[in-house]
């Protein structure tokens, strides 16, 4: 709460610029782990300030009403009963304020996301019938917010792309700031939408700079600077980033660390030294002179990994360890894994390797990896402390369950993480002189390595041509041995070329000094020492001459060399790019057939809905569980065309919100507890689909026969892996199952159901009534699986 008297003091629009800065820079050190909603709760929660700035921003000016604390209070019932009391233009804000709310609500529901689109349709049809542009075109600003929200991009992107045309006929450049500035920001980022995305930055930053609304260019401009850096345009990064430093500089803005922060990161990148540390210490120095702690644990660890403090592990430890006390003050435990490896490896190169295995498992014990990412920091640590204290045995083991774990992890997100253990390995084999191991891991290294800095691609080849040579392969040995020269070319080919200009200057100057003694000599000595003076120094100048002809010689065919591997590159880049190009084309017909699956069940669903007005009895609860059966098999189709991935999906995520909708379905929240204890593993959608119809089957029967009379009750639903497979448990405490009507034929049709599904798995099904109903699954994994994530 260290903001909330600074808060009070601040302009709104201040107060706005801080929280945009803030979320969007914690959503960028979290790589995309944590959503920007979700950002959003957490840096308001840190910094006492309200969501209000952020939620209202162009709607409602001002610091938040004491009648709207049901925003930050996340109470929307509240908002609800009011809309019910007001009329005319209060009910379409009120509206409005409602849609807004969930259209910001993180990890919400699909009822809930769909409960923001009505409100926000319900303010744009009564907005347009008072002929109110304002609330209208802020309506439909939200509602492309909102259908990003739910996977429909499309739909998104439409509604804001005609909201900034109409716009531009208006030439209400306010609103159309806006609408480049949310499709920017909240449209997904994927190789399909980031060059929207850049574009519309583009275009936002051009019209707050029109409109001369410095704080909304500043951040339109600082997000085009991360974006710039993801398609690795470091210039174009540093340039947008500097502006927007120089912007709040000009308005007296105090929390300028998040975009120095940002300029230091680039800085190390470049390998620019000195402004990496200015940067550094700027942010830091503006961190605690605003009080704003929020990324002070990130500052500090930018300084550790400053190339500053190269060779100094006394010093970079120094600076981890005081980040990993800003970090648990900050109960930022996600992000302490990346502290306590540097801190490890630092202890190493100080020579205290024992030291480092040890501080590492105490660190695990009081801190436990809750991430598969912290899992592998964690065994990486180990491994490279027992990798120095020649534990070859143990330090293998590790370093192979990193590179086995970063296989079931997004492969963009640990790209570089994987890159760098692969190099650990190739190295590790090549000093235990397993030849052919190493050789794989470093070729693995070498082929995903343009963003590793080159003195460790320059170590890479070198290792490549120790192992070549050891293996026989004396013509790659040689050519590992010529790249590794022409990597090193790169850091020396400035330092060569001013070699060469100095022999120049001082060839011009020896030349005009030994003209000016000549004439001098000439006057006292004799023609006979003149000459032999002469051919002395012609030969001097000659023997000069030809060393600076043979270095202008070496340095043009070094430079042509260059030019020809260029084009060679930028031929293989735009083969490169062409297969990408069909990648991304098979990839988006797949989820757009997902997306029609998931579309036509929906459909089914709606005639049932329809066909159940008609109906009573068990013939409606018929029709009710056939829609919930549905709904699960459409879910997963909805999965599968939202994420990446579209071959599996994160079983976890499916059945957390499959059994959201159960419960909204039910209204269960009353007298039924959940217990949920899934492990993240993904599936393919023949195993995903049994899974999923299995909970309905079981959670439905437990929500309607378990507790009679509404009791209150526990459903327990878990899904763990284990030695000898994946177990399904579906359990809960209440009046159990009569053992007679399990081993009767006349089985229920959830029963029985439940049994051929669990055949479809390969597996075997065990269903208990006594002590509570307890149904259990255990089958065995598959190919397709790919493990935890």
């Amino acid at each position: 709460m260290q903001l909330i008297a600074q808060a009070r003091s601040n302009s709104f629009s201040e107060l706005w610029l801080l929280s945009q800065l803030s979320l969007n820079y914690y959503t960028v050190v979290q790589e995309g782990l944590i959503e920007q909603d979700s950002s959003l709760v957490r840096v308001c929660q840190l910094n006492g300030v309200s969501r209000w700035n952020v939620l209202t921003q162009g709607i409602i000016s001002g610091s938040d009403p004491s009648n709207q604390n049901w925003i930050d209070l996340r109470k929307p019932e509240i908002g609800i009963k009011m809309l019910k009391t007001l009329s005319g233009e209060e009910h379409i804000k009120m509206a409005l304020l409602l849609g807004t709310y969930y259209a910001f609500e993180p990890l919400s529901s699909r009822a809930k996301k769909d409960y923001g689109l009505s409100y926000l349709a319900m303010a744009e049809r009564e907005s347009s019938e008072l002929g109110n542009w304002f609330y209208l075109s802020n309506a439909r600003c939200l509602m492309g917010k909102s259908y990003f929200k739910t996977g429909n991009v499309k739909e998104g992107i439409t509604i804001l792309n005609s909201l900034i045309a109409s716009c531009e006929e208006k030439n209400d450049l306010r609103m159309q700031a806006k609408g480049y500035d949310y499709l920017g920001t909240y449209l997904p980022l994927s190789a399909q939408t980031i060059g929207i995305k850049l574009n519309s930055f583009i275009k936002s930053s051009k019209l707050y700079n029109r409109m001369h609304n410095i704080r909304g260019e500043i951040n339109a401009l600082q997000n085009l600077g991360y974006l710039f850096f993801v398609v690795k345009d470091w210039a174009k990064a540093e340039t947008s980033s500097l502006r927007a430093l120089e912007l709040q500089q000009s308005i007296g803005f105090k929390h300028t660390h998040y975009t120095t922060d940002f300029l230091a990161f680039i800085a190390d990148f470049k390998g620019n030294r000195t402004e990496n540390l200015k940067y550094g210490l700027s942010s830091i120095k503006s961190s605690q002179a605003t009080k704003d702690s929020l990324g002070l644990g990130y500052f500090y660890k930018r300084i550790g990994d400053s190339r500053f403090t190269y060779n100094d592990p006394k010093t970079r430890l120094a600076w981890y360890k005081q980040s990993l006390v800003q970090l648990l003050r900050n109960g930022e435990r996600s992000s302490l894994y990346p502290v306590i490896h540097s801190i490890s490896y630092e202890t190493i190169e100080a020579g205290k390797s024992s030291q480092a295995i040890i501080e590492t498992k105490d660190y695990i014990q009081k801190f436990p990896p809750r991430t598969l990412p912290d899992s592998m920091l964690a065994y990486q640590a180990l491994g490279e402390g027992y990798y120095a204290v020649k534990n070859y045995k143990m330090a293998e083991k590790l370093l192979l369950e990193v590179e086995r774990m970063g296989k079931r992890i997004n492969p963009l997100a640990s790209e570089r993480f994987r890159t760098f253990n692969a190099f650990k390995l190739g190295h590790f084999y090549l000093l235990t002189k397993n030849y052919k191991k190493a050789k794989y891991y470093l070729e693995l290294f070498k082929a995903s390595s343009s963003e590793m800095p080159l003195n460790t691609s320059a170590d890479a080849e070198m290792y490549m041509y120790k192992v070549d040579s050891a293996l026989g392969n004396t013509q790659l040995a040689v050519k590992h041995l010529k790249d590794f020269l022409e990597v090193n070319s790169k850091v020396l080919d400035q330092s060569q070329t001013r070699i060469v200009e100095n022999l120049r200057m001082q060839y011009q100057t020896a030349q005009k000094e030994m003209d000016i003694k000549l004439l001098k000599q000439e006057t006292v000595m004799q023609k006979k020492q003149s000459s032999l003076i002469r051919l002395v120094a012609i030969t001097v100048l000659t023997m000069a001459f030809l060393i600076i002809v043979l270095l202008l010689n070496q340095y043009r065919i070094k430079k042509r060399q260059k030019e020809e591997i260029d084009e060679k590159n930028k031929v293989l880049q735009h083969t490169i790019s062409e297969k990408d190009d069909l990648l991304v084309s098979k990839q988006w017909l797949l989820k757009e057939v997902h997306h029609r699956v998931k579309n036509n069940l929906h459909t089914v669903i709606s005639l049932l809905e329809s066909q159940a007005h008609y109906l009573k009895g068990d013939a409606l609860k018929a029709i009710q569980n056939s829609e919930h059966r549905i709904y699960a098999m459409s879910l997963i189709h909805q999965k599968l065309y939202q994420e990446d991935d579209v071959k599996t999906i994160d079983i976890k995520v499916y059945l957390t919100e499959f059994i959201s909708y159960l419960k909204d379905s039910f209204g269960t929240y009353s007298f039924i507890k959940f217990l949920i204890e899934i492990e993240p593993i993904r599936f393919g959608v023949s195993r995903a689909i049994p899974i999923g119809l299995i909970v309905n089957e079981a959670v439905t029967n437990a929500i309607k026969y378990a507790f009679p009379d509404m009791e209150k009750g526990i459903i327990l639903i878990r899904l763990v892996e284990n030695e000898e497979g994946i177990e399904l448990t579906i359990k809960d405490n209440g009046i159990g199952l009569n053992p007679m009507n399990l081993a009767s034929d006349s089985q229920s049709l959830g029963l029985r159901l439940m049994r051929g599904l669990a055949g479809d798995l390969g597996g075997v099904i065990k269903i208990s009534g006594k002590d509570g109903a307890e149904i259990k699954v255990s089958f065995e994994r598959d190919q397709i699986d790919v493990g935890h994530i």
